[in-house]
């Protein structure tokens, strides 16, 4: 049901563009010529076969089917910008290039001439073709000649969710009627093409690990409380003035440990509350752990596994009447991922995110080996949005002398 939701919410964006987005590379040097980068897609539709395949049909008739091959001539963009632009406003202009009729909707873009001796290299896709998880498998695979397997020919039917998980759904259900608040800034008047797209921090990886050995949280767990923390201190006003929570939606993806094909888009969210009002960061580090407590979530992904597979006639009225009803929210997508950017040459790993309806604005959170790299993008740019990377790396500092450094006496003194 998830393909059905994808195509409706794209059927009400303002632009096609806005249901793409890239996975990018950050690269000294000067950028590589067509040919090289053609040259990664030589036999790539046998080893990543979703490549192949293109979405055909509208409305009861949508599906996936075989592009009749790949030619890398269709889907290597060489794309310059003038020099002084920003590597994300390049990514982000760039996000909004058409796909060539008939052909599968991705391509690698080598995007130059914003900064002497610098270049990205992003694997652009639509978000119909593939989700987050999948684009971030297949953008490894690319990059480093790996395969996924082919599609599965037969989705898996659909057989009625247990107990526990329809229990799941009744308790987070009410979370998606709550009020909704925004905890932003004041929209900037006059902002810049692609401007949307907010520059990242990589945080290190060491403090995240650190933090679950001390309170048992998981990264993801972490990352949340790291977001709420920045909101916090990026509009006091809205703190002090005692407003709410932040209500959120998390990205949760349905793909089974099977389901490696990458071809599809098989994303849900689960509703969750940021404690952004709460003043302690170890509390709001255990409010979040409440409401993304793993084994309920596990539940409730459950529950929408079953429904991901509702039959057609189901599915097709579900989905339009739930990109009808979402309201607009925050939205967060945290990912792990193998690509390191330095095993791989790079600087930093970049990442311009799809914009559906109901996202106000959002976080996409990687997960590396070595860094957890924060990226913020805004359907409407607020004021002051420059100052997110280091409120971000403020509040995973706090959370961090919380629950670490307070946590070490103690530890000294049980001993």
């Amino acid at each position: 049901m998830t393909d059905w939701y994808a195509w409706a919410d794209q059927q009400r964006s303002p632009h096609p563009s806005y249901w793409h987005f890239s996975c990018a590379l950050r690269k000294l040097g000067e950028p590589p010529a067509p040919e090289e980068v053609r040259a990664l897609l030589t036999d790539v539709a046998d080893r990543i076969p979703a490549l192949g395949h293109r979405l055909a049909g509208r409305g009861r008739s949508l599906h996936f089917e075989p592009a009749g091959g790949v030619d890398p001539r269709d889907h290597v963009e060489d794309v310059r910008f003038p020099a002084g632009w920003t590597p994300e406003r390049c990514l982000a202009t760039a996000l909004e290039r058409p796909w060539l009729p008939g052909r599968p909707p991705w391509s690698l873009q080598v995007i130059s001439g914003y900064r002497p001796g610098e270049h990205l290299l992003a694997y652009r896709v639509s978000h119909l073709l593939q989700d987050g998880v999948a684009a971030a498998a297949t953008t490894a695979a690319l990059l480093r000649g790996g395969r996924l397997p082919a599609p599965v020919a037969e989705p898996a039917r659909f057989a009625l969710p247990d107990l526990p998980a329809v229990r799941a759904g009744l308790r987070f259900a009410p979370r998606f009627l709550g009020p909704r608040v925004q905890w932003q800034p004041e929209p900037d008047p006059d902002p810049a093409e692609g401007a949307w797209l907010r520059p990242a921090v990589g945080l290190d990886r060491a403090p995240f690990d650190e933090i679950t050995r001390a309170t048992k949280a998981s990264t993801a767990q972490i990352c949340l409380a790291v977001i709420c923390g920045a909101l916090r201190q990026w509009v006091p006003q809205r703190r002090d003035a005692g407003a709410r929570s932040l209500p959120v939606v998390l990205m949760m993806s349905l793909r089974g440990p099977r389901e490696r094909d990458g071809l599809g888009n098989r994303v849900a969210v689960a509703p969750l509350s940021l404690p952004c009002a709460e003043p302690g960061p170890e509390r709001r580090l255990r409010l979040v752990m409440e409401q993304a407590e793993l084994e309920e979530l596990v539940r409730y992904r459950r529950l929408l596994t079953g429904l991901l597979r509702l039959p057609g006639p189901v599915a097709r009225p579900t989905a339009r009447l739930a990109v009808r009803l979402s309201p607009s929210s925050v939205g967060v997508t945290i990912v792990s991922t193998p690509l390191d950017a330095a095993a791989l040459g790079a600087e930093e790993v970049l990442v311009a995110p799809a914009r559906p309806t109901a996202a106000s604005s959002g976080f996409v959170v990687l997960q590396q080996p070595s860094v957890v790299s924060f990226h913020p993008a805004f359907r409407i740019l607020p004021r002051d949005a420059d100052l997110l990377p280091g409120l971000l790396a403020e509040s995973l500092a706090e959370l961090h002398a919380a629950v670490v450094h307070a946590s070490a006496p103690a530890a000294a003194a049980a001993r």
